[in-house]
């Protein structure tokens, strides 16, 4: 009777026995020398996999660091395509947070996020650093913040240092635009309205702008200095003076519009324009007319 024998698997067939591909166990030394033990021991794959767990080469690494560098050792194409994908969101996501990645390290960066398998959360951490208003590139969400804390900031009658907006429009970009480094810029303003403008901290805790309070006194102003209401604003040293005024008992107080019209007619430049003009006209006139010098 003749002798049989027993095939003789080969190293790829052996590796498929243990659920691994022989391109992957041979990519480290330590998977490529437990696989030899465990093909010398004829090991079981449960136990093989068990003994894979216990390796540095799985203990240092992620679920996902581990899925994508299997792929890329047996199926590199795919790989390379969700390479591309994941590349592509990446840079999509800085543009759309305001962040300026165009610096050589940004490939770097999309490719540890897509090797590790970041959430969208991390993607955005990791982007937040690169936002900064002096950037050319600076927009997206960031620049939208950043642009409504200086519009009201200007409303509010304050002045912000860039650092301060930079800070609130990263967070806003970093929380995905929902609002929150937005609405802790807006708040901190309003303290800092209410600080400056003491007469005015019941209306600005109420939700009026220092903006809304002192349009009468922009177009009174406007009208009798003949200036454009639009050039007006807060910082304006006669409109500031007017709204931080002081009552009669020392106590923080605004002047009547009254009051503030009749300062103006006191104010140098107020000489210089056509209504002083037609005013001393009009009142030589009444003069004349008074002595019967002119016709009435």
């Amino acid at each position: 009777m003749p002798e049989t024998t027993t095939p003789v698997l080969n190293q790829d067939e052996l590796a498929r026995q243990y659920g691994w591909a022989q391109a992957v166990l041979q990519s480290d030394p330590e998977l490529q020398n437990l696989f030899s033990q465990a093909v010398g021991e004829t090991w079981d794959p449960a136990k093989f996999s068990a003994k894979v767990r216990e390796t540095n080469w799985y203990k240092t690494h992620s679920e996902s660091w581990r899925q994508n560098e299997v792929l890329k050792l047996t199926d590199p194409t795919t790989y390379a395509s969700k390479q591309e994908q994941a590349k592509t969101s990446f840079y999509a996501m800085a543009a759309q947070m305001g962040a300026d990645i165009s610096g050589g390290q940004a490939d770097g960066l999309a490719q540890q996020a897509f090797q590790l398998g970041w959430s969208e959360q991390q993607v955005r951490n990791a982007l937040t650093q690169f936002i900064t208003m002096s950037s050319p590139n600076f927009g997206g969400v960031a620049g939208a913040a950043a642009e409504q804390l200086r519009e009201y900031a200007g409303q509010m009658g304050v002045r912000m240092d860039d650092g301060s907006i930079q800070n609130w429009a990263r967070m806003e970009a970093q929380a995905g635009g929902t609002g929150g480094g937005i609405q802790m810029g807006k708040q901190f303003i309003l303290q800092n309205a209410v600080s400056a403008f003491p007469p005015l901290a019941q209306r600005l805790q109420a939700g009026e702008t220092v903006d809304q309070i002192i349009s009468p006194y922009k177009q009174s102003m406007g009208n009798i200095l003949e200036l454009s209401p639009d050039s007006l604003d807060a910082f304006d040293p006669t409109i500031r003076g007017a709204i931080l005024n002081k009552n009669k008992d020392g106590s923080p107080g605004t002047q009547s519009l009254w009051e503030f019209e009749q300062g103006l007619r006191k104010d140098a430049r107020w000489t210089k324009t056509q209504n002083a003009q037609n005013s001393v006209m009009s009142t030589a006139r009444k003069v004349l007319t008074d002595f019967g010098l002119a016709a009435g």
